[in-house]
């Protein structure tokens, strides 16, 4: 029996529109799945119950009694999982658009929180806090203004405070290294979506690398999902025999319940999945002749 593959393009595009309705459905596919790991990656970082760790800086620093009231209800909201609380601390530009592109968090994963006194207002003041992508804790850096930004200070905090977060941007001690003295020239490298190199207390031996972010400002991490995902859509697609031949060796006698299959959103990007249009039956392509086959009776679809 043939199974009929339906257009991947087509259904993976609405899958994607039925969750976020709010993405352009004139882009292409490409677009889409970028803007969709961007929405999916701030996601990740900022929801879920929080161990939140302050840097000595931060509780020296001279405007800390001042805002302590704010930095308390921000650590609160992570600890609690209430990240709705605070959204009115962001910046305007992620207020006004879920996927707006921000470098610094692209890059470092760093955000700022407004530490405004009265409901919906501005200030200068801002806390730098640094998500973490292995585990549930976020770091309280310190307080700074729009100027900083990129500013040598933010790593050199980090660095001290908690050297292990920063293991991935860590050039090795022979790497060639032009170093940079002007503090305002990070800002303006990366600013630009440049790449930027980092010397710690001024020592050449302890440097960091902030790189990832294109010409366009897209992140080099996003883009190569979006790659690695089309890519693996293509070969399904290509090779429809093998296909079959591995949903014959992994779903036995269910086998011929599939008549026909569409691509649907792929959360997990090592991941295709498949749905049968006629039925609630989803399918995974795993590794190793192996495939997961369930339906919404069964389990959930993220």
């Amino acid at each position: 029996m043939k199974i009929k593959f339906l257009d991947w393009k087509d259904t993976l595009k609405s899958s994607i529109l039925e969750h976020y309705s709010f993405l352009n459905k004139e882009d292409d596919i490409s677009n889409i799945l970028l803007n969709t790991i961007n929405v999916l990656g701030k996601a990740q970082l900022r929801y879920g119950k929080k161990e939140v760790l302050l840097s000595k800086e931060l509780k020296q620093n001279s405007r800390y009694e001042k805002f302590k009231k704010e930095i308390e209800e921000i650590k609160i909201s992570f600890e609690n999982n209430q990240f709705k609380l605070i959204e009115k601390r962001l910046s305007n530009d992620h207020q006004k658009s879920i996927i707006n592109k921000d470098t610094m968090l692209d890059i470092l994963d760093i955000e700022h929180f407004h530490l405004a006194k009265e409901k919906d207002c501005r200030t200068k003041e801002l806390l730098f806090v640094k998500y973490s992508k292995i585990d549930n804790k976020i770091y309280f850096i310190d307080i700074f203004d729009h100027n900083s930004f990129f500013n040598k200070e933010i790593i050199e905090i980090i660095h001290n405070n908690w050297q292990e977060v920063l293991l991935d941007l860590k050039l090795n001690n022979n790497a060639t290294i032009n170093k940079l003295k002007n503090k305002y020239y990070y800002l303006l490298q990366n600013k630009y979506a440049t790449n930027c190199i980092y010397p710690i207390n001024d020592n050449p031996e302890t440097n960091y690398f902030t790189y990832g972010i294109m010409s366009n400002k897209t992140a080099i991490q996003d883009y190569t999902k979006v790659q690695i995902i089309l890519r693996d859509i293509e070969y399904f697609y290509q090779n429809k025999l093998l296909v079959e031949n591995k949903l014959k060796i992994c779903m036995n006698k269910n086998f011929n319940k599939i008549k026909q299959l569409k691509v649907i959103t792929i959360w997990e990007y090592n991941k295709v999945r498949f749905k049968e249009i006629y039925s609630n039956t989803y399918i995974e392509l795993l590794d190793n002749n192996k495939c997961h086959l369930y339906t919404l009776n069964t389990r959930s679809v993220n």
